[in-house]
């Protein structure tokens, strides 16, 4: 079983599964994007934005880009990929890219743990907040991302990345 999680903390909370763990950092609901680019170009715009609007540097951004995308392609196709996100903005976008992406790569099975909510935390603002045995304890709870799903992730991604609001609206 293969893992792509949202940030470090979970990532180092669930290690003891001894299955593979990708940490996703890209920031995929600031910053521009366009279907028109190919990987290297989204990078590139991408990497220049975020020099100019958060000082990272430009050539580290690209780095863990190219980083994290090798890890996702190192994965295997027929086994299961289990997506651990939460229910904010951030996330969702994400969301809607990872599912696109997966798809598009051929991976077979794909996953998800989400929740908003964890009975005893208020307020619950996600899964970093809960200890390595509370995460794995939701892994029985993991829901398979049905064909529909990955279409609606797909249009969604396609409008999100568009240059014409109006394919946004559309599908909103």
């Amino acid at each position: 079983m293969n893992h792509i999680v949202n940030g470090d903390v979970v990532g180092g909370k669930i290690k003891s599964l001894n299955d593979k763990i990708v940490v996703w950092r890209e920031m995929y609901d600031f910053g521009p994007l366009s279907r028109d680019w190919n990987l290297e170009e989204t990078y590139k715009r991408r990497a220049e934005f975020f020099e100019q609007k958060l000082q990272i540097p430009s050539s580290f951004f690209i780095e863990n880009c190219r980083s994290q995308y090798r890890l996702l392609n190192e994965l295997s196709r027929s086994e299961e990929v289990v997506l651990w996100f939460e229910h904010d903005r951030y996330d969702q976008v994400t969301i809607l890219y990872l599912i696109s992406e997966l798809s598009a790569l051929g991976f077979q099975k794909i996953s998800m743990v989400t929740i908003n909510e964890y009975e005893g935390i208020e307020p619950f603002h996600g899964l970093g907040q809960l200890s390595s045995e509370q995460l794995i304890g939701l892994l029985p709870t993991k829901q398979e991302v049905s064909d529909k799903q990955i279409e609606e992730a797909c249009a969604g991604w396609k409008a999100y990345c568009s240059n014409n609001l109006d394919e946004l609206d559309d599908f909103i």
